[in-house]
């Protein structure tokens, strides 16, 4: 018997990927950064940083030394990163913490939600995701009682109206490559081989679905007794790491930074074109295939602000009736037979 805690909020962010397309360049030319000493032999002098950028800089690699070395990917499992990409050419594969993903909060520039890794499993980068919409229970109780007819000019206007500005607390960088993705589905988070406890690889990402494949896809989901979909709900199973196997996220911003390996690119850079180059590319996780077609841009504004795709008034209303716009309204328990 499987139980379910629906818990309905958006409020949690998804970990995905950054965008970009750079020449190749040979790894042994790029200095491997694992102290603060390397840091700034790889990005310039320690006095072409501000006081509060070098406070962060120190903060992380306290932060990030035990997922440096030999042992990195060890010990980001052990404290709570899974993986959520497979490897992708000029990324390596992603690693996020479902712990700091559930906190609900904004993201800390001390304590990176995810880390990437290249082929020879030495951590490369950070990064840091934040929501790209502020929908409150107030819009989503006048979204929820509006006349159906009106959803798709209301939902264009919503989102329009609730677009956030660029996360701020990478600021003391300065101009900083932040990037967006949208309609985000993320399958198979936390499997692990019952024989070595080790992960399996096989999770399987998707992101710039169309709106309406999305939102039916997010209602498959729910109604399915064997998938628990974050932000929805979570496994009510105290030994079930993580709290659920499949995440949704209608849209986020991120950034990485460059912590571990040298980027020519820049420390910020989207992409580094000496990591994992003979991997798959980025276009292979988009719906279809375009690279970007239906969402995913460099630009922070994602699509532009003010334009919004908007999916038939049926999903719409749909998706709000199970709370997907960040309402946390009730929790319950649900049991379904195996």
């Amino acid at each position: 018997m499987k139980n379910k805690i629906l818990s309905f909020s958006i409020g949690g962010v998804g970990m995905l990927l950054s965008t970009g397309f750079t020449i190749s360049v040979q790894a042994a030319e790029l200095k491997r950064v694992s102290s603060v000493g390397d840091f700034y032999e790889a990005y310039g002098p320690s006095d072409s940083f501000s006081p509060e950028s070098k406070a962060i800089i120190d903060g992380l690699f306290g932060y990030a030394d035990p997922f440096m070395g030999a042992s990195g990917l060890q010990n980001a499992a052990a404290a709570g990163y899974v993986p959520m990409t497979k490897d992708l050419r000029f990324h390596g594969t992603h690693w996020f913490n479902p712990a700091l993903f559930l906190s609900n909060s904004s993201p800390n520039p001390l304590a990176p939600t995810g880390l990437n890794f290249d082929q020879q499993g030495k951590l490369v980068a950070v990064f840091w995701p934040e929501q790209k919409y502020a929908i409150t229970a107030e819009v989503l109780n006048s979204l929820a009682t509006a006349d159906p007819a009106s959803l798709p000019a209301l939902y264009e206007g919503v989102k329009t109206a609730t677009l956030k500005s660029k996360p701020d607390i990478l600021d003391p960088f300065g101009d900083v490559d932040w990037h967006s993705h949208e309609n985000v589905l993320i399958e198979n988070v936390g499997n692990r081989d019952p024989a070595t406890g080790a992960y399996t690889g096989d999770v399987l990402f998707r992101q710039s679905l169309t709106n309406e494949n999305f939102v039916g896809e997010v209602l498959a989901a729910l109604a399915d007794p064997e998938v628990t979909i974050a932000p929805f709900e979570f496994s009510s199973d105290p030994s079930v790491y993580p709290p659920f196997n499949t995440l949704a996220d209608a849209g986020f911003y991120m950034a990485h930074m460059w912590l571990g390996l040298e980027n020519p690119d820049g420390l910020f850079a989207g992409t580094h074109p000496a990591v994992s180059i003979d991997a798959p590319g980025e276009h292979t996780t988009f719906e279809d295939g375009s690279g970007g077609h239906h969402g995913h841009s460099p630009d922070p504004g994602h699509e532009k602000p003010g334009h919004v795709s908007v999916p038939e008034p049926s999903f719409v209303l749909a998706l709000l009736v199970v709370g997907a716009f960040g309402f946390r309204s009730r929790r319950r328990q649900l049991q379904h037979q195996p």
